[in-house]
């Protein structure tokens, strides 16, 4: 539980102080936890309902896919360009093998010990922070910071971490309905709104997109299943999805047709998507970077390195030994990522490493349509929207370890669904 507070964590006194120490707290945590399911194995008389979770997990495909990224990820440190980074992570990042693997673990712990009341509480828990941060965002926002970040380093990765907010809320929000906790409803609706608010506030294109993407995805998808899903009344879950379309479509053309109109410009979030083109000096940066990466892959064609790719977080020496120069022009900065999870992953993790990756997406979207297509609609649902969101963010981002241990929770909560045929 301790984990949701994990977006506080800062430390002064390191070279990277949002990001440092929050890895820092998570790796602690996944120790600390890791000796308590190995106590509770060897000493507890719950040993046999841990026995029992533990060989139910084992047979989830989410966990082998899981499991063989990892172990791919120990050959890709094997064979890295430079071992030490790839095991520890750069100081920037602190990212590495170790914090991976400590994330992994937090999967297993959240996989073995949470109940259903525990989940309840993790995502109230992680509503509540959301509000915290959209209100130290604010302020900055107020004290004249263009781009304000809430103690995460990034406002890409704040922006990552309302997506996941606004799932916590949804989840949190039809919870507190089923159970009649009005105070959960209120909790749920109030983290959502915030979390739309700090993504704009926050100025940050890809998980924007991802967000009205993810929205749009769900509609078509509620329009499709959910005429017999009644919401609230007579009001069902395919004129939900309708409501959700018409609007975001109205938006959609409203905004292309005024598209050069300053109100667009005054508004946080909605003005560098307008204000974005082939010749802004980010994007032209971005596409290079694509292209370097690319090229990158293309040249090393050593098993070594097109399988398990340089190594975690050495994504730095790949770039600079096959810089192009015509970034300098449009960035001048060092880049370490690609500013995209899939050419991150092809470049460090090797061809082997990507597939593997891709295939959580894939046991995940799979345990997702079992569930709907068994009946259980509304949390799968909520849950594919924040799955889309982060998938979308991704290809304009790159993971952190904060962002990375939320797509994790939410693979263990996945997990964990009952997802047999409702009688």
């Amino acid at each position: 539980m301790a984990t949701c507070l994990t977006p506080f964590i800062v430390m002064s006194n390191i070279i990277s102080p949002f990001i440092g120490g929050k890895v820092m707290f998570l790796r602690g945590i996944s120790f600390l936890v890791f000796l308590l399911i190995t106590c509770i194995l060897l000493f507890s008389k719950e040993k046999e309902e841990i026995f029992l979770s533990i060989k139910n997990m084992v047979r989830s495909h989410l966990f082998l896919a899981l499991s063989a990224n990892i172990f791919l990820l120990i050959l890709s440190t094997v064979f890295a360009f430079d071992h030490t980074v790839a095991f520890f992570g750069d100081p920037q990042r602190s990212e590495g093998f170790l914090t991976i693997f400590s994330i992994f673990t937090l999967f297993i712990s959240l996989r073995l010990l949470f109940n259903k009341k525990d989940w309840e509480h993790f995502f109230a828990l992680t509503s509540l922070v959301a509000i915290v941060l959209f209100f130290i965002e604010l302020w900055q926002a107020l004290s004249g910071t263009l781009r304000p970040e809430a103690l995460s380093g990034n406002p890409d990765f704040l922006a990552i971490q309302y997506l996941f907010s606004i799932f916590a809320g949804l989840y949190i929000f039809q919870i507190g309905r089923s159970l009649n906790k009005k105070w959960y409803s209120v909790l749920g609706l109030f983290a959502n709104m915030l979390s739309v608010f700090g993504i704009l506030l926050s100025k940050t294109r890809g998980p924007l997109v991802g967000l009205v993407v993810s929205i749009v995805a769900c509609s078509i998808i509620a329009v499709i299943i959910g005429k017999e899903k009644i919401i609230f009344n007579k009001f069902s879950l395919r004129k939900l999805g309708l409501c959700a379309c018409a609007s975001i479509l109205l938006f959609l053309l409203i905004l292309g047709v005024t598209y050069n109109s300053i109100f667009w410009h005054k508004i946080p979030g909605i003005n560098r998507v307008v204000e974005t083109s082939l010749n802004d000096g980010s994007m032209r940066a971005r596409v290079l970077h694509l292209e370097t990466s690319i090229n990158i892959f293309k040249s090393e064609l050593t098993p070594a390195r097109v399988l398990f790719g340089w190594g975690w977080d050495n994504y730095i020496f790949a770039w600079s030994k096959y810089y192009n120069p015509k970034v300098f022009y449009y960035d001048p900065a060092i880049a370490d990522r690609a500013h995209n999870k899939i050419m991150d992953l092809l470049v460090m993790s090797g061809s082997l490493g990507l597939l593997s990756y891709l295939s959580i997406w894939f046991f995940a979207f799979r345990r997702i349509c079992l569930s709907i297509l068994n009946g259980h609609v509304i949390t799968p649902l909520i849950i594919l929207f924040f799955l889309i969101a982060y998938f979308i963010s991704l290809l304009f981002v790159f993971d952190t370890a904060i962002t990375l241990f939320a797509f994790f929770a939410m693979l263990a909560f996945l997990s964990c669904l009952n997802y047999e045929k409702k009688r």
